[in-house]
C-alpha cells in the first residue's frame, strides 16, 4: 500500500519525537515563564463557561452528566485551521480525515466511513444533516470558520437529548451574534494546495435589531494526483430582534452553491463533478421569565440538491467484449453507456422544536417536543418510485436535581417514533459528587437507539440503460433494513480544577457496548439482470469500545494557553462481514484507532504577535466504506499572527503552516498530505 511505503515504520508504535517534545516544551516554558500575575478573569476560565447543549439546561462543567469539550474563539484561531472539521483534531477521542481535498469525515469512538452518520451536528441548535444519504456535508454548510463563536462537543452518546443521530455524540456550533461584528470584516486566504478564499461580512444595527450579512467563496485544487477540485460560494444572513426586554428572536438564512470534482476508474465510475445547492431558513424565539426559566420555539427548513449524474463507458468496454456481441447478450440493445449517480437528488427537511424549562427549589428540568419531516426525491437513489419520506417525532425531558451542596443528579429521557415504527426510548442517568472545590467525580449510564432514516429504509441504487431507463445492475438495496442499533454506555469521570491558576484536568473511563450493529455487506445471491450481487444491510453484530479520554487545559494568564488531549481505545467483538453463502463475522480491531493525541500551545508575545503550535498523532486505523487501512501518522502545524492598526481599523496577518513533518495519508491511500503554507489577511473596520 502507498501508505506503508510513505511511512515505513512500526504502525503500532506511539511516541512523540524528541524534536516535537522539545519544541512544545519550549513553547510551554515561554507560556509559564511569562504568566506574571495576570491571572484570568471569570470569563477566561474554562470552568466558568456555561454549557447548554449537553442537557438543554445551562450548566457548569462541574454539574454536567457527560464529558464536553469547549472550543472557544481563541482556540479556533490558534489552531490555524481553515475549514471547520479540522478543529476537531483537538477533541479527545475524535478522528478527522479528508475524504477528498474538500470533504471530511468526523467521528467519535465507533468505526466510521466517509459519511460518519453517528454524530448529531447542529448550528445554533439547528440540525444540519442532509437527508440525502443522511450525513453532514461540511463543505456545503453556509457557515465559515470565521462565523463561529465557540463549539460545544458532547463526547459520548447523546440520543437521550437529541435522538438517533446523536448515537455517538453531538456537536453544537455556536455562531457569532451580529453585535460582535459591527462594521465591515474582510478576509482573504491563499496557499497550498491551490487554495483561494475570500470573505466579506457586514454588521449593522437598527432601532430594535442587529444584523449581519456574509458572502464568501472558496476554491481548492485538492490532493495532488486526484481529480477533486472544489469551489463553493456562500451567502448568509443573521438577525437578532428584541421585541421586548424578555423576548429574543433569532432569524437566519443561508445559501450555498458549488461543486466538488470526484474521480473514478474512467470506465464504470467516471470523473465527474458533484454539483451542490443548499439553502436553509431558521427562526428561533426565546421568552425569558422573571425567575430565569424560559420557553423556546425553533422552526427551520433545510433544502439540499445534489447532481452527480454521469454516463459510464459503453457496455463493450465495461465487459471487454466485441461491440457486435452486445445485442445478443443484453436483450437486443445496442452498445451504449449506462447512466448512474451516487448522490443525485433533492431533499427537504422541515423541523419544529418547542421546549420549556422550569425550576423549583433545588430542581431544574426542561421538557419539550420535536417534529421532523424529510421529503427526498431521487430517481437514482430510490429506483422503485423515485421518492422517500420520513416523519420523526420526539418527546424529551432533562432533569437536574441538586440533592445537597455536594451532589447533583442528572436524568434524561427521549422517546422517538420514526416513520411509525416501534418507538424507541433513549435514557441517561448521572451522579456528580463535588469532593471539594477542586475535585468533582461523575458516574453515568446511558442507553441509546439509532433507528432507520429515510435513506436507510428505502435506498434502491442501480445503474440503468440510457436507451430505455431499465435497470441493468442493482448496486445497493437497503429496503429490508428496519432494526435499530443499540448502545449501552458507562462512564466514570473526574474533573480537577484550579480556577485561580486557570487549570483544569478532565478524564473519563468509559465502556460502550454496541449491539444489533448494522453492517453493509454484499449479497451475492441478489437477482438482477447482471447477476453480480448487490450491497445490502443486516443487523446482528455486537462489539465494545472501552478506554480513557483525557483533556488538560492550562491558561496561566490572558497571554496564552495549553490544550492537551489524549485518548486510548480498546475495541473488541465482531460484526457481520458476509452473508453468502453463509453468515460470516469479522472481528473489530483497527476500525477504532487505539491511540490519539494532540497538544495545542498558544502564546501572545511582544508588539501584538501571537505564536501557536499544534501537534497531533493518530495510531493505525481502518476506515470503512471507500477508506483504507492506514498506518499511524503525526503532523505538526504552526501559526504566526500579527495584529496591527490601519488608520482606525484593526488588521491581522497570519502565516500558517500545516504538516511541517513528513507526508502522511488521510482516509485513503491516494490522499497524500504534504507540507502546506497559507497566508491569511483580515481587516475589521
Amino acid at each position: 500500500m502507498l501508505g506503508n511505503k510513505l511511512l515505513n515504520k512500526n504502525k503500532n508504535q506511539f511516541y512523540l519525537p524528541a524534536s516535537i517534545i522539545g519544541s512544545l516544551l519550549l513553547a510551554m516554558s515561554v507560556t509559564f515563564a511569562h504568566a506574571d500575575s495576570l491571572f484570568p478573569d471569570e470569563q477566561d476560565l474554562f470552568a466558568d463557561v456555561a454549557v447548554t447543549s449537553a442537557t438543554r439546561l445551562a450548566q457548569s462543567p462541574r454539574d454536567l452528566p457527560i464529558s464536553v469539550t469547549i472550543i472557544d474563539r481563541e482556540m479556533i484561531e490558534a489552531t490555524g485551521a481553515t475549514e471547520i472539521p479540522e478543529l476537531f483534531r483537538i477533541v479527545a477521542g475524535f478522528r478527522v480525515a479528508h475524504v477528498t481535498g474538500s470533504e471530511f469525515s468526523v467521528s467519535g469512538h465507533s468505526p466510521a466511513d466517509q459519511f460518519a452518520r453517528k454524530l448529531e451536528i447542529l448550528v445554533d441548535g439547528r440540525r444540519v444533516q442532509s437527508a440525502v444519504l443522511n450525513f453532514t456535508d461540511w463543505s456545503a454548510l453556509e457557515i465559515d470558520i470565521d462565523d463561529i463563536d465557540y463549539i460545544e462537543v458532547m463526547r459520548g452518546t447523546s440520543a437521550a437529548v437529541y435522538g438517533a443521530n446523536a448515537f455517538d455524540g453531538a456537536i453544537n456550533i455556536i455562531t457569532r451574534k451580529p453585535f460582535e461584528d459591527n462594521g465591515v470584516y474582510i478576509r482573504t486566504l491563499s496557499g497550498d494546495p491551490g487554495v483561494k478564499s475570500s470573505l466579506f461580512r457586514y454588521g449593522f444595527k437598527t432601532a430594535t435589531a442587529e444584523h449581519s450579512i456574509k458572502l464568501s467563496e472558496r476554491f481548492t485544487k485538492g490532493f495532488s494526483g486526484r481529480e477533486d477540485d472544489a469551489r463553493y460560494t456562500k451567502l448568509r444572513y443573521r438577525g437578532n430582534f428584541n421585541p421586548s426586554p424578555v423576548d429574543e428572536v433569532d432569524v437566519q438564512f443561508g445559501y450555498t452553491t458549488g461543486y466538488v470534482e470526484e474521480d473514478g476508474d474512467g470506465v464504470v465510475v467516471r470523473d465527474r463533478p458533484r454539483e451542490t445547492d443548499t439553502s436553509s431558513q431558521y427562526v428561533r424565539w426565546r421568552h425569558l421569565y422573571e425567575n430565569g426559566d424560559d420557553f423556546e420555539i425553533k422552526v427551520y427548513h433545510n433544502r439540499v440538491k445534489y447532481d452527480d449524474t454521469y454516463l459510464t463507458a459503453n457496455l463493450s468496454e465495461i465487459f471487454g467484449i466485441n461491440p457486435a456481441l452486445v445485442p445478443a447478450l443484453f436483450g437486443g440493445r445496442s452498445d451504449q453507456p449506462l447512466e448512474f449517480a451516487f448522490f443525485t437528488g433533492t431533499s427537504d427537511r422541515y423541523g419544529f422544536e418547542a421546549q420549556r424549562s422550569y425550576s423549583y427549589k433545588n430542581i431544574r428540568f426542561v421538557t419539550g417536543i420535536g417534529l421532523f419531516y424529510d421529503d427526498i426525491k431521487s430517481d437514482f437513489l430510490f429506483r422503485d418510485d423515485g421518492k422517500s419520506s420520513d416523519t420523526n417525532k420526539q418527546l424529551f425531558g432533562n432533569l437536574e436535581w441538586q440533592l445537597n451542596k455536594d451532589t447533583v443528579f442528572n436524568a434524561a429521557l427521549l422517546i422517538e417514533d420514526n416513520n411509525g415504527t416501534k418507538p424507541t426510548t433513549s435514557s441517561r442517568l448521572a451522579l456528580n459528587y463535588h469532593l471539594n472545590r477542586n475535585n468533582t467525580f461523575r458516574i453515568s449510564a446511558a442507553q441509546s437507539f439509532r433507528s432507520r432514516s429515510a435513506y436507510g429504509e428505502d435506498l434502491f441504487l442501480a445503474s440503468t440503460y440510457t436507451s430505455d431507463g431499465s435497470i441493468l445492475d442493482v448496486v445497493a438495496d437497503y429496503r429490508d433494513y428496519d432494526q435499530p442499533e443499540k448502545i449501552t454506555s458507562f462512564e466514570l469521570g473526574h474533573l480537577y480544577e484550579l480556577p485561580e491558576h486557570g487549570l483544569s484536568l478532565d478524564w473519563k473511563l468509559y465502556h460502550d457496548r454496541y449491539s444489533d450493529v448494522r453492517s453493509n455487506v454484499s449479497n451475492d445471491n441478489y437477482i438482477d439482470e447482471l447477476g453480480n450481487g448487490a450491497s445490502t444491510t443486516v443487523n446482528g453484530g455486537e462489539f465494545f469500545v472501552r478506554g480513557i479520554d483525557l483533556q488538560f487545559r492550562y491558561r496561566p494568564s490572558n497571554k496564552g494557553f495549553i490544550a492537551l488531549q489524549y485518548s486510548y481505545a480498546e475495541p473488541g467483538g465482531e460484526v457481520i462481514d458476509d452473508i453468502t453463502p453463509s453468515i460470516d463475522f469479522e472481528e473489530i480491531d483497527f476500525e477504532v484507532p487505539k491511540n490519539s493525541f494532540s497538544i495545542l500551545v498558544s502564546r501572545k508575545v511582544f508588539n501584538n504577535w501571537n505564536i501557536s503550535m499544534q501537534y497531533s498523532s493518530l495510531s493505525e486505523t481502518e476506515w470503512e466504506g471507500s477508506g483504507d487501512d492506514l498506518p499511524r501518522y503525526e503532523r505538526l502545524d504552526a501559526r504566526i499572527a500579527k495584529d496591527f492598526k490601519v488608520g482606525g481599523s484593526e488588521a491581522r496577518v497570519e502565516l500558517i503552516a500545516h504538516n511541517l513533518l513528513r507526508e502522511y495519508i488521510e482516509f485513503r491511500d491516494e490522499n497524500v498530505f504534504g507540507r502546506r503554507a497559507l497566508l491569511r489577511l483580515s481587516l475589521q473596520y
